[in-house]
């Protein structure tokens, strides 16, 4: 406002009283300004103009007031709606009804209902969350020996009576299967036992656990090196009842187009496909499937390359086990690092093995794990180091448990078993526990395993967690 007036004939100051003047109508105060005329305001005047003034706020603010309310309204309303999350999580990309869409933080959409129908029609709904699947996953099983009293083996049913709530708490099971899938004594097959150690399966307890474990699949490897202890009769008697009883049998067929074929299913929308094969270092060629010749899938890496291409473009998560390793000991072979590292690198997710009767330690590459050995699942080995005589324990059953959402690994879980009785696993105390986890953790190799692949290539993908054992 104006404080002080000038005039250049008459240089009288003159002080405005400033409490009035804002009051007063721009050309009054022109007026006085050129006249240089101290104003006089009767105490009416004064009254009026405060008057004025006040009821000139009041319009403003009701004004003001008007306007912004109904937005105030809106984000109160917005921000009760609207759920406890973060408005700036990021939504993945997919595909709903074959458009490829972006879902929108809940938030944004409980504002975009409250403010506009529009908006609230083109909001594109989210797909549905894809159900989890848990595979279940174990070693080496038999149920009877050439030579042992029949008696003394229990019905497989009974001798996984522990593990039976496990079962059914799963979307599979698998196991290798580690003998000849017949009945030596009851069932009416020429048998030809073959081999220092004939063992062997019976299809009718692999039928009844189907039946026990109610909604779980159930999958048997026959890719080892006792799955044709007992000739090909019994190959193909114990092959055609379990597939009539839709117990999946892999790794073995009549051919070696067959003994490769992947077993293939769907759960819960998500497509799943497993391979077997197995190690062929001690068995003899008349057991490894050909294309005329009826046996087991060998562990060759160009089949195993092949197969992987061909099944990959049509599953979403695919599985590789291998049949190999020294036995009783905790140490990886070659042939198992180059295999397991192969499947990796072409496409597989996950790589199990079984084959030296107790558990060996664990890798990640690219975040996809390779299990080199589980153990035994349930045998009739009954020994152990706390053996004065032996240096391993084979009663150590690890199980492993695999959560998969689609093409994604979620979760892993080791469950841990040991047979105190023979052939009768039971849940394993906390100290076995850890001794199988420390196994888990700390993998280590035989001495030839370095010259597999380059020195920088072991460097960025192995690291420090890995002992060299050997020369």
């Amino acid at each position: 406002m104006v404080q002080y007036c000038t005039h250049e004939i008459a240089p009288l100051e003159v002080r405005l009283d400033r409490r009035f003047l804002w009051m007063l109508p721009r050309a009054k105060i022109m007026e006085l300004v050129v006249k240089q005329v101290k104003p006089e305001f009767s105490k009416r005047q004064k009254r009026l103009y405060m008057w004025r003034g006040f009821g000139l706020c009041l319009v403003f603010a009701f004004i003001v007031t008007t306007s912004f309310l109904p937005f105030a309204t809106l984000s109160k309303a917005s921000a009760q709606q609207a759920p406890l999350a973060s408005p700036t999580s990021q939504v993945p990309v997919s595909i709903w009804d074959g458009v490829e869409v972006t879902a929108m933080p809940t938030p944004v959409l409980a504002s975009l209902e409250i403010a506009s129908p529009v908006a609230q029609e083109r909001a594109v709904p989210n797909p549905p969350v894809q159900k989890t699947v848990r595979l279940l996953f174990g070693g080496d099983v038999n149920e009877g020996r050439w030579g042992d009293n029949p008696a003394w083996h229990l019905p497989l049913v009974e001798s996984f009576t522990h593990l039976l709530p496990l079962f059914r708490s799963v979307d599979l099971v698998f196991f290798n299967a580690e003998g000849g899938l017949c009945d030596p004594v009851e069932d009416e097959v020429e048998i030809q036992p073959r081999g220092r150690d004939v063992l062997w399966v019976k299809p009718s307890s692999l039928i009844e656990l189907r039946s026990v474990v109610k909604n779980a699949a159930l999958v048997v490897d026959q890719a080892n090196n006792h799955s044709m202890n007992l000739g090909d009769a019994c190959r193909r008697h114990g092959q055609d009842l379990l597939e009539a009883a839709e117990v999946g049998v892999i790794g073995i067929g009549a051919n070696l187009a067959e003994a490769r074929r992947p077993y293939v299913i769907e759960i819960n929308q998500t497509v799943i496909a497993i391979l077997a094969y197995t190690d062929t270092d001690v068995i003899i060629d008349a057991w490894v499937a050909n294309r005329d010749q009826p046996g087991v899938a060998p562990m060759d890496t160009t089949y195993l390359v092949q197969d992987l291409k061909a099944v990959r473009p049509d599953v979403d998560f695919l599985i590789v086990t291998m049949h190999s390793g020294t036995q009783y000991d905790e140490s990886v072979s070659k042939m198992q690092t180059e295999f397991a590292l192969m499947a990796i690198r072409n496409g597989a997710d996950l790589v199990i093995g079984h084959g030296p009767h107790i558990p060996q330690g664990r890798m990640d590459i690219d975040g996809k794990p390779i299990y080199f050995s589980l153990g035994n699942g349930m045998m009739d080995q009954c020994f152990s180091k706390r053996d004065a005589h032996f240096w391993a324990d084979v009663r150590k059953n690890l199980w492993l448990e695999v959560e998969i959402q689609g093409s994604k690994l979620v979760d892993t879980k080791h469950h841990v078993f040991y047979s105190e009785k023979c052939l009768e696993p039971n849940k394993a105390s906390q100290d076995i526990t850890s001794e199988v986890e420390q196994t888990l953790l700390n993998v280590s190799f035989q001495g030839d395993w370095p010259w597999l692949f380059p020195v920088s290539f072991l460097d960025q993908q192995v690291g420090p967690r890995f002992e060299l054992i050997g020369d």
